[in-house]
């Protein structure tokens, strides 16, 4: 989920044609020769991401430390915010999740004053204690964003902050809590009508309650989630469910089905 985060950040900061590292490098050399701080530290950033993307993460942490050199330097204040969340999750990649946590934390402290980038932080901490086991203070930063999106009234943050936390429960094995959460986020998705959320939360709770054995509601929320997926042309989102679904069926010992689901 991280290094997706980190993907799409890098690719939205970059033109469509070219994501090689070539081009990056090229870009550095640019702006060293026209003195421009900010577009180095930018492209430092751009580079490290697409590093960590082909899974070169010492590269990719080394460009994002010029990157924060370059951005304290020019005291660039978003660009700090960009780059010491990118390394908190870069850090994560590489399992040190107490490096990845001072990071997110010196972030969190410069964004106090943005509500969005605060949850997201706040998220990103919550996953990175809940990557390298510590369930109890992923709940205990999801808590606290989930209170921090409901005084700022954002039922967006809200949706996700509670398909983070349903997530960390199910992986903990807390699955009367993760259902709690889940059904909430899909309370909330259905007001905003977010349709690809939706079909998220009802994958989510579908999986859950086939764990818990609930096989005919677990078949219900999968099969609404694909009817969302096909409706929006979600070709990733429907082959998920169908997986799923499959997995449903193939433990009701239903193999035809399982095996049509399979294929599909």
């Amino acid at each position: 989920e991280m290094l997706a985060d980190l993907t799409r950040q890098r690719k939205s900061r970059a033109g469509a044609a070219d994501h090689r590292p070539e081009t990056y490098l090229r870009a550095i050399e640019a702006a060293k020769k026209g003195g421009d701080r900010e577009a180095e530290a930018q492209a430092f950033n751009a580079l490290g991401l697409a590093y960590c993307e082909q899974g070169l993460d010492s590269q990719g942490v080394q460009c994002l430390e010029s990157a924060l050199e370059l951005a304290k330097a020019a005291d660039l204040r978003h660009g700090l915010q960009v780059v010491l969340a990118n390394l908190g999750c870069a850090h994560n990649l590489m399992e040190c999740g107490a490096i990845a946590l001072e990071y997110l934390a010196e972030c969190l402290a410069l964004v106090e004053k943005d509500p969005k980038a605060k949850a997201s932080v706040m998220l990103k901490m919550a996953l990175t204690c809940a990557a390298f086991g510590d369930a109890h203070e992923a709940v205990e930063h999801c808590r606290r964003c989930l209170a921090f999106t409901r005084e700022q009234e954002d039922p967006a943050a809200e949706a996700t902050c509670l398909l983070t936390l349903g997530s960390i429960y199910y992986d903990a094995g807390e699955v009367r809590q993760a259902v709690e959460a889940f059904e909430r986020c899909l309370v909330l998705r259905r007001k905003a009508r977010d349709k690809i959320g939706l079909a998220e939360a009802l994958n989510k709770l579908g999986l859950t309650y086939c764990d818990i054995g609930y096989d005919l509601r677990a078949i219900d929320y999968l099969e609404q989630s694909l009817v969302i997926c096909e409706d929006n042309a979600d070709l990733h989102g429907q082959a998920v469910c169908l997986s799923h679904l499959g997995n449903v069926f193939k433990m009701h010992k239903d193999n035809n089905l399982a095996v049509d689901f399979f294929e599909r």
